[in-house]
C-alpha cells in the first residue's frame, strides 16, 4: 500500500493554505462542472468558488486530513476519498474542467491516471495539469554538477539523499515523488490518451530562495519548458 506522505501525522497540524500557488492562479478558470483531482485542503476550489459562485465544485483526495479541511472550507463543495489507482467514483463524461496540481508525480500507473481523467471528462472539455519539471533550468545545473535535481526522491524517510553539498540545505521530509516528468513527457502521455495539447506555459517555484525565484519568473515566462513547474492544458477531442 502506499505511503501517506499528506496523512494526520505529517499535515495535520498546518493551517489550511490562505492563498493559491502561482501555478493554480495561472489555471483558474469558469466552467459549470468542476473537478479538482488532488484537491488538498480545498484552497484552490475554495477561490474557483470566490470568481463564480455558480460552479458545481467537485474534489477527489487521498488524504482524509486533507479532505476534514476542505469539508469545512468549502460546505458546499462535493468531496469524495479515493484511491488515483483505482477507478474514479464519477460517471463517465461527467466534467467540463478538470484540474490536477502536482499529483501525477505521485502515481505509479499514470497511463490509468490520465486514461480515467480522460473517461469523466466530458467531450471538448479541458484538463490542466501541473507537476514539477526534471528539465528545470537550475536541475540542468544540479546534474552537470553530479548532485540529484531538485523534486527527486530516493529515499521514504530522507528526501536530501543524492544533493550533495546542498543535502544540508535540503527538507528531510518526504513527500512521496515517485516521477518527475518534463514537459514534452506530459505532453505525449496526454497525446497517446485522446487530448489535444492546447498550452504548455510554466510558473515559478516558490519554495526557492529570492535571488533564485526572480531568474525563475523570468524562464518561466521566456522559456516555459526550463521553468519550475510545468503547466499543460489540454482537450478532450470529440468524437
Amino acid at each position: 500500500m502506499a505511503k501517506d506522505y499528506y496523512s494526520e501525522q505529517y499535515w495535520g497540524k498546518s493551517p489550511p493554505r490562505a492563498d493559491l500557488e502561482a501555478r493554480e492562479k495561472k489555471t483558474s478558470s469558469r466552467r459549470q462542472t468542476f473537478l479538482d483531482l488532488g484537491c488538498g485542503d480545498g484552497c484552490f476550489l475554495f477561490s474557483t468558488a470566490l470568481l463564480d459562485p455558480n460552479l458545481e465544485l467537485y474534489g477527489i483526495d487521498a488524504s482524509e486530513a486533507q479532505l476534514k479541511k476542505a469539508k469545512e472550507r468549502l460546505p458546499q463543495g462535493h468531496f469524495s476519498h479515493g484511491n488515483f489507482e483505482s477507478r474514479l467514483p464519477y460517471e463517465s463524461n461527467s466534467f467540463d474542467l478538470i484540474f490536477s496540481g502536482e499529483i501525477i508525480e505521485h502515481i505509479v500507473d499514470t497511463d490509468h491516471f490520465i486514461s480515467e481523467a480522460h473517461r469523466v471528462l466530458a467531450p471538448g472539455g479541458m484538463l490542466c495539469i501541473t507537476t514539477p519539471n526534471l528539465l528545470a533550468w537550475y536541475n540542468r545545473v544540479f546534474i552537470a554538477c553530479g548532485m540529484s535535481p531538485l523534486f527527486v526522491e530516493y529515499s521514504t524517510k530522507d528526501a536530501s539523499v543524492g544533493y550533495g553539498i546542498l543535502r544540508a540545505r535540503k527538507e528531510k521530509t518526504p513527500v512521496g515523488h515517485l516521477r518527475i516528468f518534463h514537459p514534452r513527457a506530459v505532453v505525449d502521455l496526454l497525446s497517446k490518451c485522446g487530448f489535444r495539447i492546447c498550452s504548455v506555459h510554466a510558473a515559478e517555484f516558490t519554495a526557492l530562495p529570492r535571488w533564485m525565484r526572480v531568474i525563475d519568473c523570468i524562464i518561466s515566462r521566456c522559456l516555459p519548458n526550463a521553468g519550475s513547474i510545468s503547466i499543460i492544458c489540454a482537450e478532450k477531442l470529440k468524437r
